[in-house]
């Protein structure tokens, strides 16, 4: 059975990341042992392909020891002096010897099986944990500075919102040309983009028109990138969140 080995733990790291630490170390000895286990399994196989082979071959070679015993003792009576083939007693114990080593070997590949089925059931768990290691990793260390960023944010949110009441309020008072022709757009803003613009004001982020939106942004892709990283070296660095 496996078990974690003991390690000394890592100087200068927290204990979020000294806990991530030995929890994607127990997902390398799980792997580890899994390849292992994989590798004796094809090393075991070919043994009861052998014993199958030499048990389906021990009929004919009792058989054949008898024909054998027949001629050998024909021989005899005649007054020669033939070599003594293989007994009948023998080619019985040769294929009882097969049959036993192929129910030894039918038994080594099923444990080594039950024990790659354990392991493969083990590691998704395992793999789960160094994720929830991460994490505590980033609120420990990130939490700070993502609570900042949200009222950053807000104060954007606050500031939008003022300030596009009063881009309405001088929509409405006439200081944009606006379009007299009959349509779609009569008596709104001429310009597509002070219309946009007013039009974002009264819809979600998700659905502004003429915002460049990458997925994943710059920005994002740095932190996605560094959390991945992270969930394989527990002394990663996290992006620095500059202070607003």
């Amino acid at each position: 059975m496996l078990r974690r080995t003991p390690k000394a733990e890592p100087v200068g790291l927290s204990p979020e990341r000294t806990a991530l630490a030995e929890a994607i170390a127990y997902v390398a000895e799980l792997r580890a042992q899994l390849l292992a286990t994989h590798s004796a399994i094809e090393t075991a196989q070919p043994a009861v392909w052998a014993a199958r082979e030499a048990l389906d071959a021990a009929p004919e070679l009792v058989e054949r020891a008898k024909g054998n015993a027949v001629i050998f003792l024909q021989q005899q009576a005649r007054g020669l002096a033939p070599v003594a083939p293989q007994t009948i007693r023998a080619a019985r114990n040769l294929a009882a010897d097969a049959q036993d080593d192929l129910d030894a070997a039918r038994v080594a590949v099923k444990a080594l099986e039950a024990e790659r089925d354990s392991l493969q059931g083990r590691l998704p768990y395992a793999e789960d944990a160094v994720r929830k290691a991460a994490r505590a990793v980033l609120h420990a260390e990130a939490g700070g500075a993502a609570c900042a960023l949200v009222a950053e944010l807000a104060a954007m949110q606050h500031a939008m919102a003022a300030l596009g009441d009063t881009v309405e309020w001088l929509a409405g008072a006439g200081a944009f040309t606006v379009i007299d022709r009959p349509g779609g757009h009569y008596g709104k803003p001429e310009d597509d983009a002070v219309r946009e613009a007013i039009g974002r004001t009264h819809s979600p982020p998700s659905t502004w028109k003429g915002i460049v939106r990458t997925r994943p942004d710059p920005v994002t892709a740095g932190w996605a990138a560094a959390f991945a990283m992270l969930q394989l070296d527990a002394t990663a660095p996290l992006p620095v969140v500059p202070t607003p």
